[in-house]
């Protein structure tokens, strides 16, 4: 027969999915909203001789946003929180003290064993204790890096600020000038441009054409961008990456850290 004693944090980790799934589409949604390739605003600086280009309109982030990611966040850490639970109760512990225990996630040993003592050591088993002693983010050697010790902070940020800040990032992958009349003046790739805030007027790019280049009125500038959405101000390493990668890392190693429990202790 199925042991069921993990059927309740696997159902937690399909409600990160069906989160992480309705990201997804919202940000997908917002970006179809806006042209792949418009019109973009540009100022020649004839001193200079440079061109500078400037994002045209975009869509706005969407308001409910960080409130699906906190949504995600919460299940994927609390899947941990059940597995300890279920831990407890495997050991024969009383329910009263087994619902007391909560996955530990620190930098330290001695973090660590301030968290464990009197809560969790002595209500599971040393193996299931020193398993997830294993997981700790000084034992892997990624300690801030570490997706559990980013998962737990993330989970921390939005209990207390309600919102996990995320921005709407692009960046331009080429570029085209041409004449009114549709005559090619020049065009080029940038794949590897750096990312930048997706604010109406704020620059992409600027050329230097050494004087090769009409004025203003006698050309139109188009430019091909890539767009994203990614983590800000939360003081963690992953400030600037993309929103839905670190979201599926933290999703992904928590099922998989269910996995690994399922199959030591409850013969999932």
């Amino acid at each position: 027969m199925k042991n069921t004693a993990l059927d309740g944090a696997y159902s937690k980790i399909d409600r990160a999915v069906d989160h992480f799934n309705k990201i997804d589409i919202a940000i997908g949604e917002m970006f179809l909203a806006e042209k792949d390739t418009g019109t973009a605003g540009h100022e020649f600086k004839a001193n200079s001789q440079e061109l500078v280009v400037s994002l045209a309109e975009q869509a706005p982030l969407d308001p409910t946003l960080p409130l699906m990611v906190g949504d995600c966040v919460h299940n994927a850490r609390s899947v941990l929180d059940h597995l300890v639970y279920q831990l407890a109760l495997l050991n024969k512990s009383p329910k009263e003290a087994a619902a007391k225990t909560s996955f530990p996630i620190c930098l330290t040993p001695k973090e660590f064993k301030n968290a464990t003592k009197g809560k969790i050591a002595p209500f599971v088993s040393k193996t299931a204790f020193t398993e997830i002693e294993r997981l700790q983010p000084y034992k892997t050697g990624d300690n801030e890096k570490d997706v559990l010790w980013i998962l737990s902070q993330l989970y921390i940020i939005d209990k207390h600020r309600l919102l996990i800040v995320a921005e709407t990032q692009a960046r331009p992958t080429a570029f085209k000038i041409t004449t009114p009349d549709g005559r090619a003046l020049f065009a080029h790739d940038t794949p590897n441009s750096p990312w930048k805030p997706s604010k109406v007027g704020a620059e992409v790019i600027r050329f230097s054409f050494s004087g090769s280049v009409p004025s203003p009125t006698e050309m139109k500038v188009e430019v091909r961008t890539a767009k994203t959405v990614q983590i800000q101000q939360t003081g963690l390493v992953c400030d600037g990456m993309i929103l839905l990668e670190v979201l599926r890392d933290c999703v992904n190693y928590t099922g998989m850290t269910l996995n690994h429990f399922g199959q030591l202790f409850f013969d999932n």
